[in-house]
């Protein structure tokens, strides 16, 4: 399967599930991916480092994004740790079968797209139980995409720590 298959199908998986389910999914693939990086270069590697790179070079994707926010097709997603572990165990298969640095650019699209189209329902009903009110006054289209990449960044924390 060519990558953007892949890309389309792991999305569709990913922007129709639970906040939680999806971030875990894309979170424990990353550490997988930088882990495995590090024991196949000669180089010691900086995780902080790589980290904040995937940060920036998402943050960097949204910004040049020019898609919209997919329509939600059924009832709310609950989170489930089985799904999440099947979604992840697909993700890294993947990953793990092209290399990193293309690894990590397909994680990087996954990531941003992921943010950018899950259905604003699934966004705002995972806002309820956060209790992340829009600071900033934003438009809601820009408060979506805050308040999954401050979600995003507390996890990319977590790993990195």
């Amino acid at each position: 399967m060519n990558t953007e298959t892949n890309l389309d199908r792991l999305l569709k998986l990913l922007a129709f599930d639970h906040i939680y389910t999806a971030q875990g999914a894309l979170i424990h693939a990353l550490a997988v991916l930088l882990d495995d990086h590090s024991k196949t270069t000669q180089f010691e590697v900086n995780k902080s480092a790589l980290i904040q790179q995937f940060d920036v070079a998402v943050s960097q994707a949204i910004n040049a994004y020019t898609g919209k926010r997919w329509s939600l097709r059924s009832i709310l997603p609950k989170w489930s740790p089985d799904k999440e572990q099947q979604i992840a165990s697909e993700l890294i298969s993947f990953l793990r079968s092209i290399p990193y640095s293309d690894a990590f650019d397909f994680l990087v699209e996954l990531t941003c797209q992921w943010i950018l189209v899950t259905p604003t329902e699934i966004v705002l009903d995972h806002v309820k139980h956060t209790h992340d009110d829009n600071p900033f006054d934003l438009q809601e289209e820009e408060y979506l995409r805050w308040v999954m990449q401050k979600w995003l960044n507390t996890a990319l924390y977590e790993v990195g720590s």
